[in-house]
């Protein structure tokens, strides 16, 4: 996967020097948004940021805005992901707002508004965002960010305590991703199932989440993610005193 990413990076790269050779500026900002697009698959954040500033910068100074709204929104992603909720925040709300002017309507969008919202208390307004988002997805056939929409429902419901409604909308979005054969959301779903079990006590159904996501992010080529699913397939068998297959676990990370 991140040789996958590598050679996206190497090819949209040499699109941005193309795009600068014929003074493209439109073409110009997709390339920076799709460079930062990869950065973030990549875990480069901060390299990400400063793609999307600049994106942002050129699309403003062109007067044109095709792609601002992908822009702002890409941008949100990055500070929701490194912490920065209001920052995030206030630029899918401009994002939102740039595309409404332009007849657009983006359902990844309201996803990231919705897991935003829900993950800084606003349980109300997310439920409202994400139900939204839910029907856009849904009347635009758009399988995808439909699961997206299931996943940050899953988020809203689990964050209220209302853990089996959170656990339906996980398997729903599970259900969209192994159809479509996305294996990294299939990883990031079975993950999640894992982590409600574990909040609700269930830690040998955990565990075997943990594991399955485990084996999809490994032959994905998703080492970091692997990582992480077995740093939390130890804890939890840990917590079952299990200590056999703790030491077996712990010496595959050595």
């Amino acid at each position: 996967a991140k040789r996958d990413y590598s050679e996206a990076l190497q090819s949209f790269d040499s699109a941005l020097r193309i795009a600068r050779a014929v003074d493209d500026r439109g073409a110009e900002v997709l390339d920076l948004i799709n460079i930062a697009r990869v950065s973030i698959g990549l875990g480069d954040m901060a390299a990400a940021e400063a793609y999307l500033d600049h994106a942002i910068k050129v699309s403003m100074e062109a007067g044109n805005v095709e792609n601002l709204g992908a822009a702002y929104a890409t941008l949100a992603k990055v500070e929701y992901l490194t912490g920065r909720q209001d920052l995030a925040l206030a630029h899918i709300e401009e994002a939102i707002e740039v595309d409404k002017r332009h007849g657009i309507q983006s359902g990844a969008a309201l996803n990231l508004m919705g897991a935003i919202l829900a993950e800084g208390g606003r349980y109300k307004e997310a439920k409202h965002v994400l139900s939204r988002a839910l029907k856009l997805n849904t009347d635009k056939g758009d399988g995808l960010e439909r699961a997206n929409s299931y996943r940050s429902l899953g988020l809203l419901h689990s964050l209220m305590e209302r853990h089996d409604m959170a656990m339906e909308q996980y398997r729903l979005a599970y259900d969209l991703d192994t159809r479509a054969g996305n294996s990294a959301k299939i990883a990031v779903d079975l993950s999640s199932m894992a982590t409600l079990h574990r909040k609700l006590g269930r830690l040998n159904k955990a565990a075997y989440l943990l594991e399955r996501s485990y084996i999809v992010n490994l032959n994905g080529g998703r080492p970091i993610d692997a990582i992480e699913n077995l740093t939390h397939w130890i804890e939890t068998y840990g917590k079952l005193g299990m200590s056999d297959k703790v030491h077996y676990l712990a010496s595959i990370t050595s």
